[in-house]
């Protein structure tokens, strides 16, 4: 019954999440002709650039989709602006795996939707795809160029550095505040290069000031989660089922703390979170007859431990004070003197390596949570060879963020 309760409940966030609120901001977009059309964008504060975006004349609208080939550029109020350039792009991967093994660069015109970066007499402008991180600039309303950078294998298997856009910004950065030392430590990071632009600008230009983007900030809460365990526990020895033992289902308590990170993207839609916890199950049971015992024992269980779950959590945000959420984690389990004891004074000492666990749940006003967590199969004898276990739980939790 609590399966399918849960399955239902995850079915129903995951319609949720297709047609939670959707935020419609100020903003405008730049059509092929020059007409600038101020309307309502919906702000997906992009990780990845869009090659699309859906906006709104009025709020009442439906909302219409504008590609990439129709715009030329579009902004949100507060937010970065993109613009639509044909450009020169490499795509060679950064990780180690994938290097390639030559030193020279190799470009793909494509059509993309840039970030701007910093505004001024010197742009920057970035393009990111996944793993793929890419940055642009132009100088004095010049042509706009790739800043060039590139990692590959060398023959000895190190890793070299094409870092041609050290070069190209000592070319194109004649001030006095941009010595050679400073651009030869620039490292090509978002961070690194935003800051010597601004530096640049600055020294063109006195009075200049960097503009403030409202972006998604890193945001860490702490949590204290209590909750009841609905677990079940079968046990068994070997082929013939010896001394295989159903514990049946029963009640255990569990207590943890949460720390949970969000990720700046997405309007803090994502998060990572560890949560130390506290849970056992304590329970008797009787063996099974089998062909050499022909009566039962009583069996006891006692199982404590503490677990480590890490995992992602991905929110729906319903208005400002109601939020579902789904997420999933790898579970770590670290018993404490837990066993299985026979009446004969035949003794197993339990030892799980752990396994993971998915879960739905609903958050009031950033504090209050309920969750219903599905956790899967846990071999709780893995150190034994002839004995296997299977050790199910269904959690119900109840959180309260600080």
């Amino acid at each position: 019954m609590l399966k399918k309760i849960w399955v239902a409940a995850l079915f129903f966030l995951s319609l949720q999440s297709l047609s939670s609120q959707i935020n419609f901001e100020e903003g405008y977009f730049v059509t092929n002709n020059g007409e600038k059309n101020h309307c309502l964008i919906k702000n997906e504060d992009w990780k990845n650039n869009p090659s699309s975006f859906q906006y709104k004349n009025k709020e009442e609208d439906s909302p219409q989709e504008a590609l990439i080939s129709n715009i030329q550029e579009f902004n949100i109020k507060n937010g970065p602006r993109y613009i639509r350039k044909s450009i020169a792009i490499n795509r060679s991967s950064f990780q180690t795996s994938e290097l390639e093994q030559n030193r020279s660069v190799s470009f793909k015109n494509e059509q993309l939707f840039l970030k701007e970066l910093v505004a001024g007499p010197a742009k920057l402008y970035s393009y990111e795809d996944q793993n793929l991180i890419r940055f642009f600039y132009s100088v004095k309303e010049g042509e706009m160029e790739p800043l060039v950078y590139k990692k590959y294998r060398k023959e000895n298997m190190q890793i070299g550095e094409n870092n041609q856009y050290k070069q190209q910004l000592l070319n194109s950065m004649k001030c006095s505040q941009i010595t050679p030392t400073k651009i030869q430590r620039l490292r090509y990071k978002r961070e690194a290069l935003i800051n010597i632009f601004n530096d640049f600008n600055q020294c063109l230009d006195p009075s200049y000031t960097p503009e403030q983007l409202e972006k998604s900030k890193f945001k860490f809460l702490i949590a204290a989660n209590v909750g009841i365990n609905m677990a079940s526990l079968f046990i068994s020895n070997g082929p013939f089922a010896l001394r295989s033992t159903d514990f049946g289902s029963g009640i255990g308590f569990r207590a943890g703390v949460e720390l949970e990170s969000f990720l700046p993207f997405n309007k803090n839609k994502w998060s990572l979170f560890v949560e130390p916890t506290y849970q056992f199950f304590k329970k008797e049971g009787y063996t099974n007859p089998s062909i050499l015992y022909n009566s039962s024992i009583q069996a006891n269980v006692d199982y404590a431990s503490i677990e480590f779950p890490f995992g992602f959590r991905h929110y729906s945000y319903l208005n400002n004070n109601n939020s579902l959420f789904l997420d999933a984690a790898i579970v770590f389990d670290y018993d404490l003197d837990s066993k299985i004891t026979f009446e004969n004074n035949t003794e197993l000492n339990i030892d799980a390596w752990g396994n993971w666990r998915a879960g739905v749940g609903y958050k009031f006003k950033d504090k209050l949570r309920l969750q219903l967590r599905y956790f899967s199969p846990r071999d709780l004898l893995d150190k034994y060879k002839t004995w296997q276990s299977d050790y199910k739980v269904y959690s119900v939790i109840l959180g309260y963020t600080f």
